[in-house]
């Protein structure tokens, strides 16, 4: 849950992309030591939620989220030893090129 609306964590919201922002967790907390990784599943502006109709939506997007769990594609995170990485420590050049930072970090764009 953010306290924020979804335009702050937008390309160039004040706080960034939130994937970004939960990449340390994701990645190196979760993905890193083997987990798969869900996409996250952020409910914008949790603290304005006011009305029952509000919430409501909230409450209906986490059941399709749930419905898919066991389904749903995992982040498609790069593995360290997976090829990417041919002297595991940096990528190769024809990985992902022209991109840099965690975005190369992912194997191929998700779908929002």
């Amino acid at each position: 849950m953010t306290g924020g609306p979804e335009a702050d964590y937008g390309p160039r919201g004040v706080n960034g992309p939130i994937d970004q922002l939960l990449f340390p967790l994701t990645h190196g907390a979760l993905f890193y030591p083997g987990m798969d990784v869900l996409p996250i599943h952020p409910v914008y502006g949790a603290a304005h939620i006011a009305t029952a109709e509000e919430v409501e939506t909230v409450k209906a997007a986490w059941r399709c989220r749930l419905a898919g769990l066991f389904t749903d594609a995992p982040i498609p995170f790069r593995a360290q030893n997976g090829g990417d990485f041919p002297d595991r420590h940096t990528m190769a050049d024809d990985v992902a090129p022209g991109k840099t930072g965690l975005l190369a970090h992912i194997a191929h764009e998700m779908a929002a």
